[in-house]
């Protein structure tokens, strides 16, 4: 007999994390396992995070816990980004991907909704692209607004070869629709201009702006092709735009439905500077695309 038990943290990859999901699906009835037993508190994506009945539920020793600092340590997280995956790890037992977080995941998960990107076809379209590092996660991102709300949709790429030797979430992602596989070992750069040019032809593009981070020829190709693009900013020069995709977020007005992008929005960190700028960056290669 083996007994384990554990609170939420931050690596994604390891047996804690591995072992709790495995939990859930048993509970969930997605699997079987008569010889494992399992149990959890944890705070539901639809539960309010900083509400008093959400702690009673989830901290089984609520009760002979010391109150007055659990609530002042939820009205903080509350209040300040980077105080929140502490908070969720420890009182709510969420996983998280980075020990800082910036967005407001509550918030955030309000706006995941089933959309199809075939409902926008030839109106406005804002591309961006992230490209990847040879071997890592690539993205085409299309942006739409419609009522007020910005609907979103990522396009995820990795090689066949990277699958699942990055991550063990990789393999699902791709089961299910969520990450397409690219044949080969690297990202190739034809497969990512033929994309961009699929999307051009589908909508309005507006604008297509590329990280220039391992860009390398798409953007000299697509200009030459007559599609404008152009290169991303970076660092705090990026400020403005993330403020305003927070506000999106804040307000209810951000859509979206690729469970990858909530990963990445778990692990990015955040950077201040003097005059309240701020810019947002992965904690290490490879750990959140």
């Amino acid at each position: 007999l083996i007994c384990a038990i554990t609170t939420a943290g931050y690596n994604l990859t390891g047996i804690g994390f591995m072992q709790s999901k495995y939990c859930s699906q048993i509970l969930e009835g997605e699997i079987k396992a008569p010889t494992f037993f399992g149990i959890k508190w944890t705070a539901d994506s639809d539960m309010d995070m900083y509400s008093d009945d959400t702690l009673m539920r989830v901290n089984p020793a609520f009760e002979k816990m010391d109150k007055q600092k659990l609530f002042v340590t939820r009205d903080k997280a509350k209040q300040m980004p980077e105080e929140r995956a502490s908070f969720m790890t420890l009182h709510l037992n969420q996983w998280q991907a980075s020990q800082e977080t910036f967005f407001d995941m509550q918030k955030l998960d309000l706006g995941m909704q089933e959309h199809s990107i075939n409902d926008f076809v030839g109106l406005d379209c804002y591309v961006t692209v992230d490209m990847a590092y040879v071997d890592d996660m690539a993205v085409i991102a299309c942006s739409f607004w419609r009522d007020g709300k910005m609907y979103f949709f990522p396009k995820y790429f990795i090689p066949e070869a990277a699958l699942s030797i990055k991550n063990n979430q990789y393999v699902k992602w791709h089961a299910d629709k969520h990450l397409n596989v690219i044949p080969g070992a690297t990202i190739s750069k034809e497969f990512i201009y033929q994309e961009i040019v699929a999307l051009h032809q589908r909508f309005n593009v507006k604008a297509c702006i590329i990280d220039r981070a391992g860009d390398m020829d798409v953007s000299k190709r697509l200009n030459e092709s007559g599609y404008e693009t152009f290169h991303a900013p970076r660092g705090y020069a990026t400020s403005d735009a993330t403020k305003k995709l927070q506000e999106l977020i804040l307000e209810e007005n951000f859509v979206w439905s690729n469970p990858i992008l909530k990963w990445n929005a778990l692990n990015v960190h955040a950077n201040y500077g003097f005059m309240g700028d701020v810019f947002l960056h992965k904690a290490s290669k490879g750990s959140a695309e």
